[in-house]
Order: C-alpha cells, then structure tokens, then sequence
C-alpha cells in the first residue's frame, strides 16, 4: 500500500502501520520543520519527503496509487486553548487545503481511506469540521477517542474517517506509575523516586542532554485533588512564575495531562516525588474526646489563640485548628503537645501516646493486610495468599481520619505500584516524614513522554531536547492510530 502523510510530523503513522504489521510500499511524507523530518528520516530512510501542504498541487505523485491519506491538520486555530478563530486564522485555513487533497486522491482512488485528526474543540468547530468534511468528501465517521484507553496520557481528539466499523479501544488501565522510567529512585537523598541524583547534577546538563537518570528536587505546594478525574493534579510547583497551568504537579496514579509542544519555561509536565517511607502514629486518638478536652481547658484559662500561638512560636492559624470541632480539626503535633498540656493546665495522660508515638514504615505491606474498595478492581489472584506486595507509592493529602486532619499517603489497594486510590485504608495510610521538610517534584523526562505517545524509546533521539518536546507533543499518539487503521489495514507481511 502507498500512503500520503499530510502534516507528517515524526511520521507517528508509520509507526502504527508497523505496529500493525502492514508493509508500506511508498509514504509520501509532507512537513515543512526540518527536526520532525530529521527524526522521521533516521527512523524511516525510504520517506519521500515533499515539502509544503500549500503547494500539493505541483507534487509529483502517482494520486491513483495512494492509498491512505492521513494526517492532523494545526490545531491553534480551532483549539480551546488558542485563538478559536477557525479558518479565519491564517492556519485554520490548511482545513480547506486539507480537504482539497483528500477530495484529489478520492477522485482518483475511490477505494482510498483518509483520516483526520484534531484537538477537542468548541460544538461549533466540530460541527463546521464534520459538515463541510461530509460535503467534500462523502459519509464522514467522526470519533472522539481518549489516548488515556491506550496510554497515561488524557488526551482526547476528534478523528474524523471514511473507515467504517471503529469501536473504542479496549481501556489498558495504563496510569503514570506504569511509564515512569525504571532505576529512578534516590533513597539517600529524598526516599523518593529519583536517579542517582545524590551523584551530582545540575539543570543545564539534564535540560540540554536529557539524561533520564537525573531527577530534581524541586519544591511544590500540596493541594487537593479530585481523585476520579484523569489527571491526579495534587501540588502546585513553589519554583515557578507564570500561569497557573504550568505550576501543576500530577501524582503517578491518574493520566498525564495532555502532552503539548511544550516550548517556553516549564512547560513539560510535572510529577511528585513520593517518599517510600512513611511516619504513621502507632496508636488512635480519641478525636471527639481529644476534642472536648482541648476546649474545655481552654476556657477555664484567658490565654486567646494569639497568646498560645506567641508562647508557642507558631502560626495563629495552626491554633486555631486544635479547637475546630469540624473536619478542620488537627490534632496538636508531638513537638508541642507538652507544653501546650502545660499552658492549658491538662493533667490527664490518656492522650500522651497517641499523640507523640510513631513509627517509620518503608511501604511494604502484606497482601492480607491489605484493604480493597468495593468499587475498585479486584487484586490479581495469586497461587498462595501469602504473598508479599511490594507496596511502593501513592498520592500526598490531606485526610480527615480518626486522628484529625493530617497529611497522609494514601497507598494503592490494587495490584500496581506508584498509585493513587480513591479512599484511605488506616491500615495502610501514614503521616508522610520528609525529611527535607519539602515536598517535590519532577519534570517528565523526554523518554517517558515517548513512551506517554507511544512510540518506542528513543525514537527521537538525535536532536535537542526541546525540538524532542516539542516533536512529541505534535504527534499522533501511535497506538490510537493502530487502532484506527487495523479496522482497513491489516497485516500484508
């Protein structure tokens, strides 16, 4: 089969017909950057490379023998994070142009397949999309396909074909833990995923050279996060000026969020660094009762919540929590449960343990121990009950529990490591213990946002990191593509 790639890129489609064990005879390639087509080109020698879209008309091309024409034409034009202005955009005009070489090969072949792909957009974009496509071309099949079903990333597209029969992908379960390179983790440093970075290392070689091994400690904010969205979005980086949206820090449990060009400051996504050690108390506190106590103390004394904030050399507002009778309650730490018993003239020892034992646990639990939702998957069976799991991630927050407000890690109950769930298990949750008293977090690195498109690693290897950023975020996510053509195009090898 010949094949006609407009818009080609790093020539994603070529990757898929392999994967898909179909045999291309020609693949005409147009793209007009020279660093997608150097890496197309390192990939897949034979591309005959033709240039501009724009000037399709002087190609010199057999249009009878073409047998598939794909491509995603620029999305700035029609994205809800552009301009939307649509084909008034100077870009959204390669629309038309697109159309006008599909409408050419299907004059010629009419048993020729296209597909075009772009961003989700406003109803509007996608209806005018649809219609005039339907009136060029003929019966139009759009699908909305989520690359989250076949990968970590959220990343809906519109697909609009002549292919008929397509049903959504199967949903791989895939998550953020599941692409994370291996040997990233430096327990000297930070007890957290990481590599090799107590070594030595420094910005300008991991952003120029995009070692894989070196991961950074850089300081994020902890927040709340939605655990049933895709993206698992629970720290916002301290590091960074800018817009918000570049600020985010995802947790390994959900999708990365869709993958951009990625150019500027900071753009590449970010994920936290979990530590694998935890601090849990070794006893429950009595909340209600603890509750009861702290307040009727309080106000048999005239000490305010600024007295006790000034004799104790902390914020106002971490007083005020110790004598909140809602979720906003916390429970006083160990460093000041003393002294704070003495100014409140607390003489009762009933809550001394509770409140001042731990103990620091590395993440490993038995799979009997462990305590599975109702509404999650079921763990995987295994030939004896007895096994251990290595339980080595999770996600950073603050939880309501029977000891108060604290922040906890929240381990995965199914069979994968590195997740988030949805709820907490006390068995399983612990105080998290940084002992650099900073949570943190990484960027992505080049060969986890391959793997994120689903190309193989080191596919784009032998330009910049930028360009490879940039080249990835551009692209087609391959298995997507399989998908798709595997319902015209099978295995002719």
């Amino acid at each position: 089969m010949n094949v006609l790639s407009l818009f080609d890129g790093i020539s994603g489609t070529q990757v898929a017909l392999d994967r898909n064990g179909v045999k291309v005879g020609k693949y005409y390639a147009s793209e007009i950057d020279k660093y997608p087509i150097s890496i197309t080109q390192k990939n897949y020698p034979d591309t005959i490379q033709l240039g501009s879209v724009t000037d399709w008309q002087d190609w010199d091309i057999d249009w009878s023998s073409i047998d598939l024409v794909v491509g995603g034409f620029p999305c700035q034009a029609w994205s809800n994070a552009g301009l939307r202005k649509g084909d008034k955009d100077p870009r959204g005009m390669l629309f038309w142009t697109m159309l006008d070489v599909i409408k050419k090969v299907l004059a010629n072949n009419p048993q020729a397949k296209f597909l075009m792909e772009n961003v989700r957009m406003k109803k509007e974009f996608e209806d005018y999309i649809t219609f005039h496509t339907e009136e060029a071309l003929g019966k139009v099949n759009k699908h909305l396909i989520n690359s989250a079903l076949v990968s970590a990333q959220n990343r809906k597209r519109f697909y609009w074909t002549n292919i008929e029969g397509i049903e959504q992908p199967e949903d791989q379960g895939l998550v953020l833990s599941d692409i994370l390179m291996d040997g990233c983790v430096d327990r000297d440093k930070s007890y957290c995923l990481d590599a090799n970075y107590h070594k030595g290392g420094n910005p300008k070689s991991y952003f120029e050279k995009g070692r894989r091994q070196l991961v950074f400690d850089r300081p994020c904010e902890l927040r709340d996060f939605d655990s049933k969205a895709q993206c698992h979005h629970v720290a916002n980086a301290t590091d960074i000026k800018g817009n918000e949206s570049i600020k985010r820090v995802y947790a390994d449990s959900g999708k990365s969020p869709t993958l951009t060009t990625m150019g500027g400051g900071h753009r590449e996504p970010k994920v936290l660094i979990i530590p694998q050690q935890v601090k849990v108390r070794k006893y429950e506190v009595d909340i209600p009762k603890l509750q009861k106590t702290l307040r009727d103390h309080k106000d048999m004394t005239i000490l305010t919540n600024k007295n006790l904030a000034d004799l104790l050399y902390v914020p106002v507002t971490k007083v005020e929590h110790w004598f909140r009778t809602d979720s906003s309650f916390a429970i006083p730490s160990e460093d000041i449960w003393f002294r704070l018993k003495a100014l409140l003239v607390i003489k009762t020892d009933e809550f001394d343990k509770s409140i001042v034992c731990f103990e620091v646990r590395d993440g490993k639990f038995d799979m009997a121990e462990r305590v599975y939702s109702p509404d999650g998957k079921s763990p995987t069976v295994v030939a004896s009950n007895v096994a251990k799991v290595s339980v080595k991630g999770g996600a950073i927050r603050n939880q309501v529990t029977k000891r108060g407000i604290e922040t906890q890690l929240n381990i995965r109950k199914d069979d994968k490591s590195n997740c988030v769930v949805a709820s907490w298990s006390h068995k399983l949750n612990g105080v998290v213990e940084y002992f650099d008293d900073q949570p943190t977090y990484r960027k992505l690195s080049v060969e986890e946002c391959e793997k994120l498109q689903t190309f193989p690693i080191g596919y784009t290897e032998g330009i910049s990191n930028s360009q490879r950023y940039k080249c990835l975020g551009n692209s087609f996510t391959v298995s997507v593509i399989s998908h798709i053509l595997s319902y015209a195009f099978r295995s002719n090898i």
